[in-house]
């Protein structure tokens, strides 16, 4: 008997030998029960003066309020870093490649601010399937696919009550998996993992099996911070 075993092999963002079935709601199992320091949290520097491999802004205060959110819905403690470790971050050179394989990160804050979530993003060797774009008047969501606009935002109407935001798995080519959540500002960075708990609270989250998620974000009561829905209001625009 002749037994013949097929391989297959799907979009790095896809691959079940990296990310488990179930897409976001594998977060439950991968990151919020998994056992102690076996996920990384990976917070954007705002210090200043810090070894960067482009030129990345310091990140904002909301950036870190997302990252505190998802690490507090931990069962077990996991380790904590910045985007600039060396020993997690290969910060010489241009693309700030993750010196690791195999590794579970959860990274938050944009290309702008994050240099794992920019190494991610980057135009020749690009693993997500939603990226930051942004002209002289606007900025963007784009779908890498096609590179068609999933969002199109005044640059002038940054920092105001309505932000978009990008939830999103992925996978490298050395098995590291990465759990991204960003903002076009850091409200909606801030607003990604408030969906995030809400989907935690409501008993949710096992339902959400996309891989990506845009949303909307509107400061419904004025308040001028981020709260959960339905205080705020929160408005999808596409998974997949």
């Amino acid at each position: 008997m002749v037994t013949i075993v097929v391989f297959t092999i799907a979009p790095p963002f896809a691959r079940a030998a990296d990310i488990p079935a179930g897409g976001m709601s594998s977060m439950n199992a991968v990151v919020f029960a998994a056992p102690s320091n076996s996920v990384v949290f990976v917070f954007p520097d705002s210090t200043g003066g810090s070894p960067r491999c482009t030129s990345l802004y310091d990140a904002a205060y909301g950036d870190w309020i997302a990252g505190g959110i998802l690490l507090g819905k931990t069962s077990n403690l996991q380790t904590e870093t910045l985007d600039d470790n060396a020993d997690y971050v290969n910060t010489i050179g241009t693309n700030c490649a993750p010196k690791t394989t195999n590794t579970v990160y959860v990274l938050m804050g944009g290309p702008n601010v994050n240099n794992l979530v920019y190494n991610n993003e980057l135009a020749s060797s690009r693993i997500t399937p939603v990226y930051f774009a942004s002209d002289d008047a606007n900025v963007y969501f784009k779908k890498t696919s096609d590179n068609s606009n999933i969002v199109t935002f005044a640059k002038s109407s940054l920092g105001g009550a309505t932000d978009y935001f990008v939830i999103e798995i992925v996978a490298d080519a050395s098995g590291n998996s990465f759990f991204i959540f960003y903002g076009f500002t850091s409200k909606g960075s801030n607003a990604a993992a408030e969906l995030v708990l809400s989907w935690i609270q409501g008993g949710i989250l096992g339902s959400q099996t996309d891989s990506y998620y845009v949303y909307g974000w509107q400061d419904t009561n004025g308040d001028g911070i981020v709260n959960l829905p339905p205080t705020d209001t929160y408005t999808l625009i596409t998974s997949g």
